[in-house]
């Protein structure tokens, strides 16, 4: 070859000329990358893992989304929290926190013979754009007899009044119910919207608070003493001597009229104030006393329990 500038001959592989230095050697260009074949596989990052788990998960989690929104907007079941048990729809929610036997104070606001009163604790918050009126008659209470029962005015509720948007205000309601059934289910219904919580088996405890404890010593016959004090004809007095212990933390009211006889006859008897009873002026806290209530009954019948009812406790003592 040829130097391309002198012209002078030039050995093979020789990198420069020997007459005048000029490069003869033309540098290697390396090759244009070429692109895949089209069908060839392409890897990720991370060596190729299969993004189908991913894929699962974001398709899981939408589900929950959806179906939250759903429940919010629809309604659903009661469910079971820290505070009760809560349900809601597009309207209402509402939450019932607790439902208890409960004994009035005022002789006056007693339920029926056989009946027990059930002071059931919720709460309620308006969802609904519009106010809402809310009133305590409105509720009902469905029980293990498949009865609705209305909200008993024996009892102080509270007041009717109007609910904002996503106001939220505690309500309690007294129910008459018979004694032995159990509360399955709170409605609240206004005639236009309704919302029932259903309470699981065991959410209600009707125990009656118990504030004495009532145990009879003995029954004996009794003489008055007084020929004007004598019982009616057919009749007789019975003694029947009680230990009490007041189980409050206040004076406990020790009056006879706390007091009845039933006897085998079917008959109910109040004390008799023919015969002076032994009986102190109250019996203080955790204070334990000796009674004797004197009774009026038929010659030919026997006693069969002794009644107590204080308006703030009740025990049936049997004979």
């Amino acid at each position: 070859m040829n130097c391309p500038k002198c012209g002078q001959p030039v050995e093979p592989g020789t990198a420069f000329c020997t007459s005048c230095g000029q490069a003869t050697k033309v540098p290697e260009q390396s090759p244009l990358p070429t692109s895949p074949a089209p069908n060839a596989p392409v890897k990720s990052a991370k060596g190729g893992r299969n993004m189908l788990p991913i894929i699962a998960v974001i398709a899981v989690a939408a589900v929950v989304v959806i179906a939250a929104i759903a429940l919010a907007l629809g309604g659903g079941g009661s469910k079971a929290g820290d505070d009760g048990i809560t349900n809601s729809n597009s309207q209402f929610s509402m939450t019932v926190n607790s439902a208890n036997g409960f004994l009035s104070t005022e002789p006056y606001a007693q339920a029926d013979e056989g009946n027990i009163l059930v002071m059931v604790y919720a709460n309620l918050t308006n969802r609904d754009f519009t106010p809402k009126w809310i009133s305590p008659f409105y509720l009902k209470l469905t029980c293990s007899d498949d009865i609705d029962y209305e909200t008993s005015m024996l009892i102080d509720t509270f007041d009717s009044t109007e609910l904002s948007k996503n106001e939220k205000m505690d309500i309690y309601a007294a129910f008459e119910i018979p004694e032995g059934v159990t509360p399955k289910a709170l409605t609240y219904d206004d005639g236009t919207n309704s919302i029932t919580v259903d309470l699981p088996s065991g959410f209600s405890d009707l125990t009656l608070p118990v504030y004495v404890n009532v145990e009879i010593v003995s029954i004996s016959d009794a003489d008055s003493g007084y020929i004007t004090f004598q019982p009616d004809e057919g009749n007789k007095f019975v003694n029947v001597t009680v230990k009490l212990t007041n189980l409050m933390g206040k004076l406990l009211d020790t009056e006879l009229y706390h007091y009845k006889l039933a006897t085998a006859d079917g008959q109910v008897h109040n004390p008799t104030y023919k015969v002076t009873p032994s009986i102190t002026d109250g019996l203080q806290p955790g204070a334990q006393a000796t009674l004797v209530i004197p009774f009026e009954i038929a010659l030919d019948t026997t006693p069969t329990q002794l009644l107590y009812n204080d308006y703030i406790s009740r025990a049936n003592v049997t004979i």
